[in-house]
């Protein structure tokens, strides 16, 4: 969704601020459709928590007046989800009624028959993905500062009506994400997405004689992805098939449709099954006597009406020794896109995006718990490189007397006990892509030598060969330590400190991203909700300011940590302050007294945060900041901000 990844995030949010505090819009700051949205919201609470759910009694209603349109959206649904890769399987794709009650959801849990009793109309939510497109009848993809909710604003996405043959909206299908990170599919997919359902109820007696598969709209949907789709039959004979996969096999579309699949070595038994698809997750594809190793990235199987039932084949072309090392699972279970994506509000987030236009060489610094692979993966995912490999090299916990082989690889017969025929170093395997070093100053000298050296004329031998080979490895760098020191007592070299050093980015503890503290608390509450399918919670009031005031010395990572315990034990959907660690409850922060040395502009933010948590209680926020109901009112007449004497 190129508009999302191109937003200006920085002045997006910069506008947010300004509207919520002084109820201005920014000038050029927002794209006209989002303007107008917020203009018909102003009446929204940005920090109250998601909206009750409507009664079953009004959703039976709505599933019985929509039985069609869900009859006819479910299977698109599951088409849709069916194109995520394994990074985006957390996506949600929704069909939501005209009213703004979602009806039917397919995400990575499992799929709902039933519907859901959420209504995320502007009236329900504010400006939302859903909302914008069932107020104005139009396709629109948004995301987060965007919305106006702080509890929707890890959201990013697309959405599109479905209009019957008089062009009357029957309601919006949409495909998003809830945890920061943009789908990889264009608008034009949902878009496409939604006019095969219209073409379905347009010609809904003769739809259910033929596969949904052989409808054009289908084809062109599944055009807009970039790896490569093939539809088999129960009996693997090819369905159908995007561009991507006919360029591949090099042979007309028209010839491959009514082919079994076994024909190009494509063995469905031994790719549908779950058990296969997390434990082998490659194949290999017969082209003209060449076979080519491919990672499986989603198959399902879906049914339509009584008599098809297909399944839908996601896959690249990919070396089976690259394959096997960039699907390993990552960690991502943080803050990958509220880093990348835009929750941050100062001019980080306009380096880590400079940073990913250019290939030069990154050196991340920051205190343990950041968040420093994170940015890293931010870079990638910004860069040119985003669909090539992101592999992250721990330098601190391999031996170092097998780092040479770790990094570069080894022939056969290199050593004893290797692995027969040689091994793929991680450098190789990282070709076009990006390698994260992390905890840089751990690595040997010796090593060091070697990476300089492959950082000056970008080949690396095998251990055990002779041949050099040139790779393209975008290098990131990261570190807790202070390099120039370790330079200083002779621990680091200093020729590879300034090779590693062409674009520094040092990343503030969380306590100096004080704004950020409880916007990654509600990502976290979304994020564990889902994953332990817990219902939804929010903080109460006297959390938040605990949260907010707190030093977290153990950064993103123990917040997260915090948020997590606290919802494990939690026995309603609110978190109490009573669930929060000790240390928390009895920190006593100091933070505004005048004699600290902390600059005006951040001195400012946090007195309008602490005024807007206390929604103008100045006690409230005073006590938030651990400092006297006096020296609030000091504070206040010095920044000429505005409040209500009590």
């Amino acid at each position: 969704m190129e508009i999302l990844k191109n937003n200006n995030w920085c002045k997006i949010n910069e506008a947010f601020q300004l509207f919520v505090n002084t109820g201005r819009i920014m000038p050029a700051a927002l794209r006209p459709e989002v303007e107008r949205s917020w203009n018909r919201c102003r009446n929204i609470d940005p920090w109250t928590p998601r909206p009750n759910p409507v009664s079953q009694a009004e959703c039976n209603q709505l599933v019985k007046k929509n039985a069609e349109l869900m009859e006819f959206t479910r299977p698109v649904l599951q088409y849709m989800y069916a194109t995520n890769t394994p990074n985006f399987e957390d996506n949600i794709a929704q069909l939501t009624e005209k009213t703004g009650v979602i009806l039917d959801i397919c995400t990575r849990v499992c799929t709902l028959p039933n519907p859901l009793n959420k209504k995320v109309s502007e009236e329900s939510i504010g400006t939302s993905i859903t909302g914008i497109a069932l107020a104005e009848n139009i396709p629109i993809e948004l995301g987060g500062t965007e919305l106006l909710k702080a509890c929707y604003q890890t959201c990013y996405g697309g959405a599109a009506p479905v209009n019957d043959s008089d062009g009357k909206m029957l309601g919006v299908i949409s495909l998003y994400n809830n945890y920061g990170k943009i789908p990889e599919q264009p608008l034009e997919f949902v878009i496409t997405a939604a006019k095969l359902i219209e073409d379905l109820l347009k010609n809904k007696h003769q739809a259910h004689s033929r596969p949904i598969t052989d409808n054009k709209y289908f084809t062109e949907m599944i055009n807009y992805i970039d790896s490569c789709i093939v539809v088999v039959d129960k009996e693997g004979k090819i369905q159908n098939c995007n561009d991507r996969f006919v360029h591949l096999m090099n042979v007309p579309r028209d010839q491959l449709l009514g082919k079994k699949c076994g024909t190009y070595g494509i063995e469905l038994e031994n790719l549908i099954s779950d058990l296969v698809f997390q434990n082998k997750d490659y194949f290999s594809v017969q082209v003209q006597n060449q076979s080519y190793s491919c990672l499986l990235q989603n198959n399902k199987t879906i049914k339509w009406g009584k008599h098809y039932e297909n399944t839908l084949l996601l896959f690249r072309v990919a070396d089976l020794p690259k394959a096997r090392l960039i699907t390993s699972p990552a960690k991502e279970n943080s803050v990958e896109a509220i880093i990348n994506k835009g929750l941050l509000q100062t001019e980080l987030m306009e380096t880590i995006l400079r940073a990913a236009k250019f290939p030069s060489n990154v050196l991340l610094e920051g205190e343990s718990g950041t968040g420093k692979e994170l940015f890293a993966r931010a870079i990638h995912n910004a860069s040119r490189r985003a669909n090539k490999p992101f592999i992250a090299i721990n330098c601190g916990a391999i031996p170092k007397e097998i780092l040479q082989s770790e990094f570069f690889g080894y022939e056969d017969g290199a050593f004893t006990g290797g692995k027969k025929g040689g091994k793929v170093g991680q450098f190789e395997a990282a070709h076009e892509g990006t390698i994260l070093l992390d905890e840089i100053g751990e690595m040997p000298l010796e090593m060091q030598v070697s990476l300089l050296r492959f950082l000056q004329d970008k080949k690396i031998v095998r251990v055990g060969g002779h041949s050099s080979k040139n790779l393209d490895v975008r290098i990131i760098a990261a570190t807790n330590r202070n390099l120039k020191k370790l330079v200083a007592d002779g621990l680091f070299r200093e020729d590879l400190f300034y090779r590693l050093n062409v674009i520094p980015i040092v990343i503030p503890p969380l306590r100096d991203r004080k704004e950020e503290i409880l916007p990654i608390a509600n990502y976290y509450l979304n994020y564990y909700s889902d994953l332990y399918e817990l219902p939804k919670m929010t903080l109460l009031e006297e959390t938040q300011n605990l949260l907010y005031q707190f030093n977290w010395p153990g950064n993103i990572r123990q917040l997260m940590n915090v948020i997590e315990n606290a919802m494990v034990f939690c026995n309603s959907n609110e978190i109490s302050p009573d669930l929060l660690p000790v240390e928390i409850l009895t920190y006593k922060p100091g933070l505004l007294e005048d004699n600290l040395g902390i600059s005006a502009h951040k001195e400012r933010e946090l007195i309008l945060r602490a005024l807007n948590m206390s929604k103008g209680n100045v006690s409230l926020a005073a006590k938030s900041m651990g400092i006297s109901r006096n020296t609030m009112y000091r504070k206040i007449d010095k920044y000429g901000l505005h409040c209500t004497k009590e």
